[in-house]
């Protein structure tokens, strides 16, 4: 599945952007209407799926509507081109010579992407902003700041020597790529993470701040990503449903198996309101030694130990108060109004949710969390520790 696979060096530079000419220093700008910026973290292992995901881009850029931009940040594995912004629109690519970088840097450096997504939103103004984070990502788990080869550290890893050899080494966390985020100079209306395991609680309540709704997968999610000749188009779309419109378009779309990637929208506006059930619900649970997570429904899982379970399905198991449970649920689908899911998704860690207790849809929120069982500190994971550096952890938790 994406976000990990082969270590495969990549072989070619987008030709459409190579064969750009570049007689107009300033792109062309257009205003009032919606930038969709894409922040594409290539230099490392998923290389190979860069060229053909810009190329489908290029495609949707066709049908952009004087108002909109489509702008694009490249962090490519190739020590011939240096990252850069280009500008899509009308099937043509026009490099941005607004703001170039001499040499090479780690696309996840805050400072790095705090100067690239402020520049484009201030050379491409518009109404409304969304961004993609197109690339790796380990959904909540935090790890030292140090970088060391063998850590996971949420999103975007840059292998730091221009090539697509491994993951990467060097990864942002989620609380830093808030901090990004929310000091840029308009909040986003949405962020579609088109990488693994984003959907989860804690990742969606530290961005809750910086954008308005958050659209992903909480599962592993295909090797050659989203359907953006289908689905850009969409996201450019004025009709309220626009999000859910584009979450129906990637999980219809089937992976190279035939499968169907389960997919969910997010309303941050929510969240607070869903902390809160959540803390409620929290103290209507069994104790940690006694949370019954056997069978159920999970995401992803480290060192073969499950640990981003589906939040629905926990909770649904280990309450017994109806009315409670209720309430509950209210709040998850006021904080998840969209989810799909088809019953069967295999991933890189040969997950098949039809072996779990589970028969039909309706089982399933689109989004996971971490809880905190007893397990978790016997496996030298560091799960239980971490996850008090969310502020997930302290809304829910804390006494």
């Amino acid at each position: 599945m994406r976000r990990s696979l082969y270590y495969i060096l990549y072989m070619c530079t987008l030709v459409v952007l190579t064969a750009c000419t570049d007689d107009d220093d300033s792109p062309d700008i257009y205003t009032n209407g919606r930038t969709i910026m894409v922040y594409m973290a290539a230099e490392n292992n998923l290389s190979r799926y860069a060229n053909n995901d810009l190329n489908e881009m290029l495609i949707a850029s066709k049908q952009l509507a004087k108002g909109d931009n489509l702008v694009v940040f490249v962090d490519q594995a190739d020590a011939s081109t240096q990252p850069y912004i280009a500008s899509l629109r009308g099937g043509v690519a026009t490099p941005d010579k607004g703001l170039t970088f001499a040499d090479d840097f780690p696309s996840c450096s805050p400072d790095k992407m705090s100067e690239v997504l402020h520049y484009m939103m201030r050379a491409y103004p518009a109404e409304s902003y969304g961004l993609v984070l197109w690339g790796h990502s380990t959904g909540w788990e935090i790890r030292a700041d140090s970088v060391v080869i063998t850590q996971r550290r949420a999103y975007g890893p840059d292998t730091g020597t221009n090539s697509g050899g491994g993951a990467g080494t060097d990864w942002i966390n989620i609380p830093t790529l808030a901090d990004v985020l929310k000091g840029l100079p308009k909040k986003l209306d949405f962020i579609f993470a088109d990488c693994c395991v984003f959907q989860c609680i804690e990742v969606a309540y530290e961005l809750r701040n910086s954008c308005n709704f958050i659209l992903g997968s909480p599962a592993e999610i295909p090797a050659n990503g989203a359907p953006y000749e289908t689905i850009l188009p969409q996201l450019y779309s004025r009709n309220d449903d626009f999000l859910i419109a584009a979450a129906d378009i990637y999980h219809d779309t089937p992976d190279n198996s035939g499968y169907h990637t389960p997919m969910s929208l997010i309303d941050c506006s929510a969240l607070d309101d869903f902390a809160a059930a959540t803390r409620d619900i929290m103290q209507l649970m069994p104790q940690p030694t006694n949370i019954d997570t056997e069978g159920l429904m999970h995401y992803f899982s480290a060192r073969g130990l499950p640990f981003m379970y589906d939040i629905k399905g926990v909770v649904e198991h280990n309450i017994t108060d109806s009315v409670a449970l209720e309430q509950w649920l209210d709040a998850l689908h006021r904080a998840v109004p969209h989810a799909r899911y088809d019953g069967r998704w295999m991933t890189q860690q040969i997950v098949d949710f039809t072996l779990f207790d589970y028969d039909d849809a309706s089982q399933y929120s689109g989004i996971s969390m971490h809880f905190p069982l007893p397990i978790y500190d016997s496996y030298s994971l560091h799960l239980n520790n971490t996850i008090r550096q969310t502020q997930w952890y302290w809304a829910v938790f804390s006494n």
